[in-house]
């Protein structure tokens, strides 16, 4: 039995095989070398997705470390200010923040601040008033 399932395996191929070579125009190699740039665009695009990924943890592990420092910052009573100093970690990545914070006469508040995590970097400045 497994001679005749090899013979009709055979067979079956050979046909096919030759159906496709009567069709006009068909190159076998033009489809290998499609569906080689296919394969480099979804290797690029795997690659692309990667580093997204890794800049959305360092954005999340940023924000996580200006809220902490913020928090620090806030609310001093000090007539010469608060420094303070955050840090965040979100899917691997880490980040630290530092920033500044000053009362303003009696009512107001004034800081600001930076993140930094890898080559990703951002900074704010903020102004409050009591009412």
């Amino acid at each position: 039995a497994d001679a005749g399932d090899a013979a009709t395996l055979s067979a079956a191929n050979a046909y096919t095989d030759n159906q496709i070579k009567a069709l006009v125009g068909f190159d076998p190699s033009s489809i290998n070398g499609r569906l080689d740039a296919l394969e480099d665009r979804f290797d690029d695009v795997d690659r692309r997705l990667h580093r997204q990924d890794r800049r959305i943890d360092r954005q999340g592990a940023m924000a996580s470390a200006m809220l902490n420092m913020a928090i620090n910052a806030a609310g001093t009573q000090s007539t010469r200010g608060r420094v303070a100093v955050g840090a965040g970690w979100q899917g691997g990545e880490a980040a630290l923040s530092v920033g500044y914070g000053r009362r303003i006469g009696k009512t107001a508040s004034f800081s600001i601040g930076g993140a930094f995590s890898g080559s990703e970097k951002s900074a704010g400045i903020g102004f409050g008033v009591d009412l």
